[in-house]
């Protein structure tokens, strides 16, 4: 099937071919015109010429604009566009296939089963797999654009080094299948975080993220620990399990502030523990000065810890160790830039 640009190369080769008939006559323009509009893949280039510019293109005449009204419809639909030839799996079951290092352009598997099949390799670019099932298949080094896994489901199936790519897929289902390995399991979500990005689906970018952390400090415990000989070789000395500690310690940090931003409730939670913890420490400082019963029990401590970090004029008679002075005063920017970045990511997502 011819398109739209050849019909529009053999419609100017019609037009010239008549233009060097008329002109060898002698002929007036009129004739041309009249000429053209018996042509009728000239006078369809010449309507398409003028719906696509506007005034600027080559202007019909009323016998071409006659001729174009009455050119059947279906002409004009079966020369638009180009047919997508889908490879049709739909609801079928297959059992054992072959099918590593394949390319599968606009493979239609609605519904469809595959049982043991390994597709190891394998490129899948606008693949349709809606509702479909996955039972120990293979997907080693897949990579997934424009595609749909909607509703698919995958039991005992192996992904390790998967991509995705602007890809629809079930959340819940591919954390289930991810390798177990934690370090091939962060990369899988750093890349499945990325795709969610991509396609707007910030609330499954949430779970990717909270995995990713979970795999790396998994990832990170057994690099500190050295008990399996993957990490005994990739972490030696004591330089490498030292900057495994650091790299640890300020997960476990980020996650207990502030839930690594997607916990909002877990600041509330810590900068409560935070204020306590101090106001106990200022008590020693306070209570000996001024005695229990004017600080009635400890609360005007406590009240002058809040207000100190809220910056809402505390009370000097109640104040205690001046560090716990400027620890208040840092915690309350820091706490500050934490809640402007949790709420810029949650209006951002809206």
């Amino acid at each position: 099937m011819k398109t739209g640009l050849s019909w529009m190369r053999s419609a100017t080769e019609s037009a010239h071919q008549a233009r060097r008939e008329v002109g060898a006559r002698r002929g007036n323009t009129n004739e041309l015109k009249e000429r053209l509009a018996e042509r009728p893949l000239a006078r369809y280039n010449i309507a398409m010429f003028s719906r696509l510019f506007g005034k600027r293109a080559m202007a019909a005449t009323p016998a071409q604009s006659a001729a174009l009204a009455n050119m059947p419809t279906q002409h004009v639909r079966a020369n638009l566009g180009e047919p997508i030839n889908r490879v049709p799996l739909s609801r079928e079951t297959h059992v054992r296939l072959d099918l590593k290092n394949r390319r599968f352009d606009d493979l239609n598997a609605n519904q469809a089963t595959f049982v043991d099949c390994d597709f190891s390799y394998s490129i899948f670019e606008r693949a349709y797999f809606r509702g479909a099932t996955f039972e120990g298949c293979r997907f080693v080094g897949c990579r997934f654009y424009d595609s749909s896994l909607r509703g698919a489901s995958f039991h005992v199936c192996d992904f390790k080094y998967a991509t995705f790519h602007r890809t629809l897929l079930e959340p819940k289902e591919i954390l289930a299948v991810l390798p177990l390995e934690p370090n091939l399991k962060r990369d899988s979500l750093q890349n499945l975080r990325a795709n969610a990005a991509e396609i707007g689906d910030y609330g499954s970018q949430r779970l990717f993220v909270l995995a990713e952390v979970d795999a790396a400090t998994d990832h990170l415990s057994r690099a500190l620990k050295g008990s399996e000989d993957y990490y005994r070789r990739k972490y030696p000395g004591v330089i490498d399990k030292t900057v495994a500690a650091v790299g640890l310690a300020r997960l476990k940090l980020g996650g207990w502030v502030w839930g690594h931003g997607e916990r909002p409730f877990r600041m509330i939670r810590s900068a409560a523990i935070l204020v306590l913890v101090m106001t106990f420490v200022n008590m020693w400082s306070i209570v000996p000065r001024v005695g229990w019963d004017t600080t009635r029990s400890g609360l005007e401590v406590l009240r002058y810890s809040v207000d100190l970090l809220l910056d809402a004029s505390p009370d000097g008679r109640f104040k205690g160790f001046l560090f716990i002075d400027y620890a208040l005063i840092a915690m309350r920017y820091v706490y500050i830039g934490l809640f402007i970045s949790v709420l810029s990511k949650s209006v951002s997502h809206r």
